[in-house]
C-alpha cells in the first residue's frame, strides 16, 4: 500500500507496515519536522521588483517554504503587488511581515476574495483553497485599528517613559455634529438595525410602498436611541402596524400622514430590563399637492441637505425653511455647500428665512516655490495656487421657486486661498530659496506651506507658511507667508487668503536673481449662492455685509 499525505499540510502518511526499522527518520523528516515548521516556522521571500510574485508551491511530504507559518516579504515592486497563493494550499493561515515598501494584495488565481496586507505590518491571512481573507486582531494587541495606528487612540494613562520624562499626553476627540440618515431595509415585516457601519444606526429613514409591520429592532442595547423618518411613497396613504415592544402616549399608536411623500417623525429609546422601546411621536407632515412642509434648524449643523430630510415627495410642495437667530451652518469641504437645497422635484417652492449664519469653507492656501543650487545643478519645487473657496447655499434649480428673506442674516462664500510665494537664485553661488505659502481664505482652512527644497547651501532664503483661517462667525482670513533674502537666493511672499466671498492674493514674485520660479496664482472667490440654473428673490438682505459673494 502506498503511502498518502494529509489534506491541507500534505504531511507524510506512513502506510500500515512500512519503514521496517527507518520509522524513526521518517518520520521526523516527513512529519514533525513539517509539522513545526506549519506552526512555528518562518522563512524570508522576495518578491524582486515586479508587480506579481507566484508563493512556491506546497510539495507533498518534503520540505517546502510556503509551508512555513510567518512569511516574511522583501523586495522593492515599483506599486503594489500582487501575491498569488498557489492551488496546492488548500487550508492554511499565514503570519504575513510586509517590508516591501508597498502594499501585498494577496489572492488565488481566479479567486473572488482578496486581502491587502499594508507595508511596514504584521497580519494574519486565511487561505481556503479558493479565496483569501483578513483575520482581524482586537484592539488590545493590534498596531492599528481600521487604520488608525495605536499612538493616536484615546489613552487612559501614560507609559513609565512618559511619566519618568514628565511627558503631557494629550487625547483629541474629534465628535461629529450631524449623523447622516441611514435608508432602512423595506419589508413586509420591517426590521430596523441598530447596528452601525453602514447597516443601520441612531438616525434612519423609512420609505413605504405598501402597508407593513415593524418588527422589533435588532443589536439593541441598553438606552440605545433612533430618530425614525417614515416617508410615503408617490402614492401614499400607507399604514404602519407596530410590534408589542413599542410603547406609545395613551397606549395609542399614531396616525401616519396619508398623503403621497408624508413624513412622520418618531423619537425611540430602548430600556433593556422593560424590553420595551419608549415612542415618541414629532410631526405629521403632509407632502401631497398644495401643502406645505415647515423645518426649523435651531442648532449649528454642517452641511445641511434638505433632499435628505423630506425623503421622496409625491408632489410639488411650499417649503419654508427657518435658520433659527445666531445659529451657524457651515461646509465642511469647499466641496460641499452648508446649506444645500439641490434634488427636490421641479415646481416646488423653497421660502428661506435666514435669521443666522450660513458660511462657505475657505480655501487652502498655495505652497511657495522652492529652489536650491548646491553646485550641482538646480533642484527645484514649483509653487501652487490658492484653492477655490466653497460655495455657502446650492440652489434648488430650475423649475423651482426659491425666495430669500435675509435682513437679519448672513450668507457668505468661503474665501479663495493666497497663491504660493515665488523665488529666484543665483546659479553662479550655493543658495537655497523657499517661498512662502498663501494664506487660506475666510472659513476655516488651513494656510499653505513654504517651500520644502533643502540642500547644503550658504545664505538661506526661506519665507514662512501662509496662516490658517478662522471659521464661524468671526473667522478671517489667514496671512501670507513671509519673504526672505540672502546674498545668493530670494524667497517671495505668499498671497494673503481672501475675505468671505472674496478671492485670495497671487503670490508675489522674487526677481532678484537670473533664475526664478513664478508665484502661485490666488484662489477664486466663492459664490454665496450657487443658482444652479435656477433663479433666486431677495425679499430684503441681499447687499453687504448680507451677502459675501455672488449669486449666479
Amino acid at each position: 500500500m502506498a503511502d498518502s499525505y494529509s489534506t491541507y499540510l500534505q504531511i507524510r502518511l506512513p502506510a500500515t507496515g512500512a519503514y521496517n526499522n527507518t520509522w524513526g527518520a521518517t518520520l521526523n523528516a516527513d512529519a514533525f519536522q513539517l509539522l513545526d515548521t506549519a506552526i512555528a516556522g518562518w522563512t524570508t521571500l522576495s518578491v524582486g521588483t515586479a508587480t506579481n510574485y507566484n508563493l512556491p508551491a506546497l510539495s507533498a511530504g518534503s520540505a517546502s517554504t510556503t509551508r512555513n507559518f510567518c512569511l516574511y516579504l522583501t523586495g522593492t515592486p515599483p506599486a503594489e503587488c500582487t501575491v498569488v497563493v498557489p492551488s496546492s494550499v488548500t487550508g492554511k493561515s499565514y503570519l504575513i511581515y510586509n517590508t516591501t515598501g508597498q502594499t501585498l494584495l494577496f489572492t488565488y488565481s481566479g479567486g473572488t476574495n482578496t486581502t491587502t496586507v499594508a507595508n511596514n505590518t504584521l497580519t494574519f491571512i486565511w487561505c481556503d483553497g479558493t479565496d483569501v481573507f483578513g483575520v482581524t486582531a482586537n484592539a488590545a494587541n493590534s498596531p492599528s485599528l481600521n487604520g488608525v495606528p495605536a499612538a493616536n487612540w484615546m489613552r487612559a494613562s501614560r507609559t513609565a517613559t512618559e511619566i519618568a520624562a514628565a511627558t503631557i499626553v494629550t487625547n483629541t476627540l474629534s465628535v461629529p455634529t450631524s449623523l447622516p440618515f441611514i435608508t432602512a431595509t423595506e419589508a413586509p415585516t420591517t426590521t430596523l438595525d441598530c447596528q452601525g457601519g453602514g447597516y443601520g444606526g441612531n438616525t434612519q429613514i423609512l420609505t413605504l410602498t405598501g402597508n407593513r409591520v415593524m418588527a422589533a429592532p435588532v443589536n439593541a442595547t441598553d438606552g440605545f436611541e433612533i430618530d425614525l423618518l417614515v416617508v410615503q411613497d408617490g402614492t401614499g396613504g400607507r399604514t404602519l402596524s407596530w410590534n408589542a415592544v413599542f410603547i406609545f402616549e395613551n397606549g395609542l399608536a399614531p396616525t401616519l400622514a396619508t398623503s403621497p411623500g408624508g413624513v412622520d417623525r418618531f423619537l425611540m429609546r430602548y430600556n433593556a430590563a422593560l424590553n420595551k422601546w419608549v415612542v415618541g411621536h414629532f410631526g405629521n407632515v403632509g407632502a401631497g399637492a398644495a401643502t406645505t412642509s415647515a423645518i426649523t434648524i435651531s442648532s449649528n449643523c454642517v452641511d445641511f441637505n434638505l433632499n435628505a430630510v423630506l425623503g421622496t415627495l409625491g408632489a410639488a410642495q411650499t417649503i419654508n425653511i427657518t435658520v433659527a437667530k445666531g445659529v451657524v451652518i457651515e461646509a465642511s469641504t469647499t466641496q460641499d455647500a452648508a446649506l444645500n437645497l439641490s434634488g427636490i422635484i421641479s415646481g416646488c417652492t423653497v421660502n428661506l428665512v435666514n435669521n443666522g449664519y450660513i458660511l462657505g469653507r475657505g480655501g487652502r492656501g498655495g505652497r511657495g516655490g522652492g529652489y536650491a543650487f548646491p553646485g550641482s545643478g538646480v533642484t527645484y519645487q514649483s509653487t501652487t495656487a490658492g484653492q477655490p473657496g466653497g460655495i455657502a447655499i446650492k440652489g434648488p434649480g430650475s423649475g423651482c421657486t426659491f425666495n430669500i428673506t435675509n435682513a437679519n442674516g448672513h450668507i457668505w462664500g468661503g474665501g479663495g486661498g493666497g497663491g504660493g510665494g515665488g523665488v529666484s537664485g543665483n546659479q553662479s553661488a550655493n543658495g537655497v530659496a523657499n517661498g512662502g505659502g498663501g494664506g487660506a481664505g475666510s472659513g476655516g482652512a488651513f494656510g499653505g506651506d513654504p517651500g520644502l527644497v533643502a540642500e547644503p547651501q550658504v545664505g538661506a532664503a526661506a519665507g514662512g507658511a501662509g496662516g490658517d483661517s478662522g471659521s464661524g462667525v468671526n473667522g478671517t482670513y489667514g496671512a501670507a507667508g513671509t519673504s526672505a533674502t540672502s546674498g545668493t537666493a530670494g524667497a517671495g511672499a505668499g498671497g494673503a487668503g481672501g475675505d468671505w466671498g472674496a478671492a485670495g492674493t497671487a503670490g508675489v514674485a522674487n526677481t532678484t536673481y537670473t533664475y526664478q520660479i513664478a508665484p502661485g496664482a490666488a484662489g477664486a472667490a466663492a459664490k454665496a449662492i450657487e443658482l444652479s440654473g435656477g433663479t433666486a428673490t431677495f425679499v430684503s438682505g441681499s447687499g453687504s455685509p448680507n451677502v459675501k459673494g455672488a449669486v449666479s
